[in-house]
């Protein structure tokens, strides 16, 4: 069962019922974010022939435990740029910690991989947002030159500057989207379809941790 979640980096609770109130930051420009130059509008250089899609897009974000003491910065910038659909805190199953993020990334991480102690293995947040304008352009990863969706790709980058490193996570397309929701949740994007039609309170639903047996459809 899901429910909210009492307390979070960043925001404050409102009175009444139990819910988060994510205020509304401005921010300062920025000119550099790891492994990406961003211009002063917060967007990765190096753009080419960038072209609007007609259809919308479903994509998540993940904050890590160590990045969610700028939580309200990011998720007043998502509700910017994005619909927000859901928002979830995570816990962790019991296991291996870096078979976690290998669950998630989908490549295997030694087990005293430094990216558990970067991005923590306390309890994460989860949106699930929809691009309803996706912008599709050039952008530098890994040393070459990609076709990517520049809205995910340029917030990703701006979240990770204000979290000095990787630790935000942000699917790449629609069927890694479908991945990372069914890890943690058991769900995928047709799940969340319909969900526009009651805009996003603020609010974040606790999601109890699933076993490696359900998060991967395998036994353990």
């Amino acid at each position: 069962m899901i429910s909210s979640v009492p307390s979070v980096a960043g925001v404050s609770l409102a009175p009444g019922p139990r819910r988060l109130v994510l205020p509304m930051s401005s921010g300062s420009p920025w000119t550099t974010c790891t492994g990406y130059r961003l211009d002063r509008d917060g967007n990765a250089t190096g753009s080419t022939g960038e072209q609007t899609q007609r259809s919308v897009e479903i994509h998540l974000f993940v904050v890590w435990e160590h990045g969610r003491a700028v939580t309200a910065r990011i998720v007043d910038d998502i509700r910017r740029h994005f619909t927000v659909l859901a928002a979830f805190e995570v816990e962790w199953s019991s296991g291996p910690h870096a078979r976690h993020f290998s669950r998630l990334y989908g490549q295997s991480l030694p087990p005293d991989s430094d990216k558990v102690g970067h991005c923590g293995l306390g309890p994460y947040l989860l949106l699930v947002v929809e691009d309803e304008v996706p912008r599709y352009g050039t952008r530098r990863k890994w040393g070459r030159k990609l076709t990517v969706n520049t809205n995910r790709f340029d917030a990703k980058a701006r979240y990770r500057e204000w979290t000095h490193g990787h630790r935000v996570h942000n699917s790449t397309d629609e069927e890694e989207t479908d991945r990372d929701l069914f890890v943690p949740l058991g769900l995928r994007r047709e799940s969340f379809r319909d969900a526009r039609r009651m805009p996003w309170d603020g609010s974040f639903r606790r999601a109890p941790p699933r076993s490696r047996r359900h998060a991967t459809g395998r036994s353990c």
